[in-house]
């Protein structure tokens, strides 16, 4: 069976408009498929949790971006026998730059109903030793409440902490990307928050653990660990990842002005950062553990629920199939 995962509101909109736009194909074509929409009290992590508690083999295709699909990752309760697809349509969409999907939503759809297109990737763990901060996904109102239980989060692209993701917590409370996603501008709202954050040049101390290293900052600017290649809207902090090799490729900026970071992070677009051995560190590891010497928002594709002052990162001993 497949089951189609809508967010209407998604991308200011844009989302149910996508899914108008190929609700015909599927009504065009003989296999039996369901229709869920979410909505405030019924997320796409809630839909994908009921959904794999199933025991049939289920395709689940999530309408909507980066963070429809880490929630529906999220939500999901087993990888093996499901397949998921996905019809980008947020405003980052480096999963799909990254995967090479269609531009072209309806393109995307058949390819999708075709099942010929499959590929195993690998699926990302992190976990927050800590976390405080935690944010209310209706509300948006912060818990300062320190707690020690360990949460475990899943992402597909990359989870880190310190500056890119202090960016989407920005973005999470502006009200121009609502204004920007409308004209199909909404990377505009995180260069914004960008700017403002980085005249405020606020670095941290941070201990990074890898297979074979050690690594000590006094003024880490961020870090991030990364299964593709692209964050953040094209991004490209680690050019030499692969997402089904069983590794993860890390990238540690720091000692940073903010001179040097107008001319360190376009070209970041390219992966020409890494030439800036004095500010970047990177490499690939199966672990990596980070300890900052405060509570920092930690993200997962992009996705900010909480902060965190130490996260371990590894890969879910399981893949998930992706029908792209």
């Amino acid at each position: 069976m497949k089951h189609i995962i809508v967010n209407p509101a998604g991308a200011s909109g844009h989302a149910g408009q996508i899914w108008k736009q190929i609700e015909p194909i599927l009504k065009a074509q003989p296999r039996p498929y369901e229709v869920h929409f979410s909505r405030p009290d019924l997320s796409i992590e809630s839909l994908t949790r009921d959904l794999s508690a199933r025991t049939e083999d289920e395709d689940i295709i999530v309408i909507g971006g980066d963070g429809s699909v880490n929630e529906a990752v999220n939500g999901l309760s087993r990888f093996n026998g499901i397949r998921l697809g996905f019809v980008p349509c947020g405003s980052g969409n480096d999963l799909a730059r990254d995967l090479a999907v269609p531009h072209d939503p309806e393109e995307t759809m058949k390819r999708i109903l075709s099942g010929h297109t499959v590929r195993v990737i690998d699926i990302g763990e992190v976990t927050m030793h800590d976390t405080c901060n935690w944010i209310d996904p209706l509300t948006l109102e912060q818990d300062p409440a320190y707690r020690t239980e360990p949460v475990t989060r899943h992402f597909v692209i990359s989870t880190g902490l310190g500056f890119d993701a202090e960016i989407c917590e920005g973005v999470m409370y502006s009200q121009t990307k609502k204004v920007l996603n409308r004209i199909r501008a909404g990377k505009l709202s995180y260069l914004a928050v960008a700017m403002r954050l980085i005249f405020r040049n606020e670095s941290f101390y941070l201990e990074m653990k890898t297979d074979d290293r050690t690594l000590q900052q006094a003024r880490a600017m961020f870090a991030v660990a990364m299964n593709h290649r692209y964050e953040g809207g094209g991004f490209m902090f680690c050019p030499r990842a692969v997402n089904n090799d069983g590794l993860l490729d890390y990238c540690l900026v720091h000692d940073m002005s903010t001179a040097d970071f107008f001319r360190l992070f376009p070209s970041s677009y390219d992966g020409h950062h890494l030439e800036y051995t004095d500010h970047v560190e990177a490499g690939r590891s199966r672990s990596i553990e980070m300890r900052a010497d405060r509570p920092l928002w930690v993200h997962t594709d992009g996705e900010i629920h909480c902060k965190s002052s130490h996260i371990t990162v590894t890969l879910n001993k399981e893949q998930l199939a992706m029908l792209v």
